[in-house]
């Protein structure tokens, strides 16, 4: 990395500090309904004008508050943008966790060598709170452009009888169920996984109209119209992903639809980077690339196969029947 690529790093880092400062401090809130002066601004937000006067004058320059006559207002262009301030919110807090807690080189390390379930990176690193924050930011709006190309993949349908199955605990069928208007779904869980997933969120799936949770074998036992795999397989050795393949290409009815959902590394491919980083932050192993998955799903049995990454949600998604 030269000196030029590791000041556009710095620099970025310290322009998301002061957006989520100036939101953290409540400037954004109190901006949507009325324009304001600096010194009503310092009193609602309990600081300094001087503090306050700083983040107005950056915000103007990045073009996200204008000022006129003493009175600041929010940018039409950035009034449309506030609402994804949340989720983007939630998603800085995790990494300020990974920032202080994780990336020391002994954890990285720690999470190479080590196997499923026995990964104290994971275990250390995601706190019950991490959980709740992860699960949000990763499968909030991400999971509404996923069901939006599940719905373009199954034109007409109505009745959809559907299996989730691996890491994402119904989060889909959640949003799915808001698309289809005769909609049920089957929640299965690789148990090998309870030692990095939050257990407690079980029990609130279980209560959703229309879901059910299953543990065991039997889930295979139904046909399916559509089945998930959310977020899951990319932590499966070869052998492993291959036999639950196949498993799950019998229990499919003859129209229906495999959807899987993941970020997997290609050494060909211009996201590296991104991989990368998604591993050292969350402690994964990758164990899978795009190609590789390619041929576990011809070699299970799927004679067609689509595969698109979605860039606004940094995911690859396949559809195989």
């Amino acid at each position: 990395m030269g000196n030029n690529k590791l000041l556009q790093v710095l620099v970025s880092y310290k322009k998301a500090c002061a957006l989520m400062a100036a939101f953290d401090l409540g400037i954004y809130e109190r901006l949507l309904s009325t324009p304001a002066d600096a010194i009503e601004l310092a009193e609602n937000c309990h600081v300094d004008k001087e503090v306050v006067g700083c983040f107005l004058e950056y915000m103007r320059v990045e073009g996200i508050m204008d000022e006129k006559n003493g009175f600041w207002r929010i940018t039409k262009d950035f009034s449309c943008q506030i609402k994804d301030l949340e989720s983007y919110r939630h998603i800085i807090k995790h990494e300020n966790n990974i920032y202080k807690q994780w990336v020391t080189p002994e954890k990285i390390a720690n999470s190479v060598r080590t196997g499923i379930g026995n990964r104290d990176f994971d275990l250390e690193g995601f706190s019950s709170e991490d959980k709740t924050i992860y699960s949000r930011a990763m499968y909030g709006d991400n999971l509404n452009l996923i069901a939006f190309y599940i719905r373009r993949a199954l034109p007409g349908r109505k009745a959809i009888e559907c299996l989730e199955y691996g890491r994402s605990m119904g989060e889909l069928s959640t949003v799915l169920q808001r698309i289809f208007p005769k909609f049920s779904a089957t929640l299965s869980v690789d148990m090998s996984f309870s030692s990095i997933m939050d257990q407690s969120v079980i029990p609130r799936f279980t209560q959703k109209p229309k879901v059910t949770f299953n543990k065991d074998d039997s889930v295979y036992d139904t046909k399916y119209d559509l089945i998930c795999i959310i977020n899951t397989i990319h932590y499966y050795q070869k052998d492993h992903a291959l036999k639950l393949l196949r498993r799950l290409k019998q229990s499919m009815r003859s129209d229906a639809r495999l959807c899987i959902c993941d970020l997997f590394y290609d050494k060909d491919d211009a996201f590296k980077s991104s991989w990368i980083l998604d591993w050292i932050t969350h402690g994964g192993i990758y164990t899978l690339t795009v190609k590789e998955l390619l041929a576990l799903l011809k070699e299970a049995g799927f004679g067609e196969i689509e595969h698109r990454y979605i860039d606004g949600i940094s995911t690859d998604m396949f559809l195989a029947y």
